[in-house]
């Protein structure tokens, strides 16, 4: 028996189901990784970290009707299911930046009227990168001879080992592998070599870029394992250089997610993906009584906090502090600051830095929200750039067909977690952004590769 309904409406009774189904799953998630990150936020990082801005504020329940409100918004426009990169783009975004950051805006803003302009502004942000690329539609041209996926790898290859090469080169009297103490102490000695800045465009391309399309290849296709271990020794080759975590984390991220979205790449898959990573970290601090040290403190505190948290906070910590300081109006872009003054001696994450910790030492860096949103020009500001992001988004659903969209989601991994940490702009260039549509126009279908 293959178990067919006896009538249409037993088929709907069971899809329905189904359906209720999920998102009661998705709900009980959600719930749980939002009572974790409370949880961890008033009992950890207000007392540990709150010189960075983790401050607690009494809450009352309309606050949290609107977080509620504003968490199930995003969650009901995205939908489920993933069909294009924009989809796979936001929901990483949603699951690891924006739902933590309006937790903690929740708790964090000191006035109910403000905190009435940075939600709405937030979500208006992820509702822009979510409904443009579905509303508009890029075909691009298409060329008369186009790679297959086979030689692109090949040729990414090539152009990766021909990369480190140069980088083992030039930087070959510092390269060493630095222990968890060691590793400011690396970042000034490269700092210190005298490379020219298109060095450094070379190593982030390898990192964010290079090596993320390859390990993503040999994952996807199975085959060429050799890509694999290339991109793991390339982002190790990076940190010996400079001292980088996130080029072995986002290599790690990718493989992780390989996995829990075997069976295809959905929403709900996603955020409890990240939900679970939060929900054990904030289990592990309690049954300790939140009492680490060492080396056990180090990998909790760069998971929860630094993973999280510090990408988090810095949202509802921009919006308050560009609400009365200078704004840019997109100077902190170097071809915008050739033509507008930037206001500022440092740059932003600097300058936001200083103003909550007192010290010089904490670059509170953060993403396109922030930095191209609030800091450049508040809440329109949000609104510019996430339309541009929209555009990028629209442009990447055009140039990635239904076949390869599980090779383009793994191997963008890295750079949609750059985009949470950096400007926009700066991702797509410094880290290579640009040139994610650019290969993937460049290339064939898999079916005719």
């Amino acid at each position: 028996m293959l178990g067919v309904p006896s009538s249409p409406g037993a088929a709907v009774t069971e899809i329905s189901a189904r359906q209720v189904a999920r998102v009661l799953g998705f709900v009980a998630v959600a719930v749980a990784y939002a009572l974790a990150l409370r949880y961890v936020y008033v009992n950890w990082f207000a007392s540990e970290y709150w010189q960075q801005g983790y401050t607690v504020q009494d809450v009352g329940a309309v606050r949290w009707v609107a977080f509620i409100l504003s968490v199930g918004v995003i969650a009901l426009v995205l939908g489920f299911e993933v069909r294009r990169f924009s989809d796979f783009f936001n929901w990483i975004q949603f699951a690891f930046l924006v739902f933590p950051a309006l937790l903690f805006g929740t708790l964090r803003l000191p006035h109910d009227e403000g905190f009435f302009v940075f939600v709405p502004a937030v979500v208006l942000s992820v509702l822009l990168t979510v409904v443009v690329p579905r509303i508009v539609r890029f075909r691009p041209p298409v060329l008369q001879e186009r790679l297959s996926v086979d030689r692109l790898g090949s040729v990414l290859f090539v152009a990766g080992l021909g990369i480190a090469a140069y980088l083992v080169w030039t930087f070959r009297d510092i390269i060493r592998l630095p222990g968890i103490e060691a590793i400011y102490e690396q970042r000034e000695l490269a700092s210190e070599s005298g490379a020219a800045a298109p060095v450094w465009y070379l190593l982030n391309w390898l990192m964010v870029l290079v090596c993320p399309f390859l390990a993503a290849y040999a994952l996807r296709f199975r085959r060429r394992y050799g890509y694999l271990l290339f991109a793991v020794a390339g982002v190790v080759l990076v940190y010996s250089i400079n001292g980088y975590k996130f080029g072995v984390a986002g290599i790690g991220l990718l493989l992780a997610l390989h996995v829990v979205l075997k069976g295809g790449p959905t929403g709900p898959r996603i955020f409890a993906f990240f939900a679970a990573i939060f929900v054990a970290g904030a289990l592990i601090l309690g049954l300790v009584g939140f009492f680490l040290e060492g080396a056990s403190l180090f990998l909790v505190s760069q998971v929860l906090m630094r993973g999280f948290g510090a990408q988090a906070i810095m949202l509802p910590n921009y919006f308050l502090y560009f609400g009365d300081a200078p704004r840019t109006f997109y100077s902190h872009n170097r071809l915008v600051g050739a033509f507008i003054d930037y206001p500022y001696d440092l740059p932003l994450g600097r300058v936001v830095g200083i103003h909550y910790s007192g010290s010089f030492d904490f670059n509170a860096n953060s993403g396109y929200i922030a930095t191209d949103g609030f800091a450049a020009a508040g809440v329109p500001g949000v609104l510019i750039v996430s339309c541009v992001v929209a555009l990028f988004l629209v442009v990447m659903n055009g140039v990635v067909e239904r076949d390869r969209l599980r090779l383009a989601c793994l191997a963008a991994i890295p750079f949609i977690v750059v985009t949470m940490n950096t400007s926009f702009f700066t991702a797509l260039l410094t880290s290579g952004g640009f040139l994610l549509p650019v290969l993937f126009w460049l290339s064939r279908p898999v079916e005719s590769g």
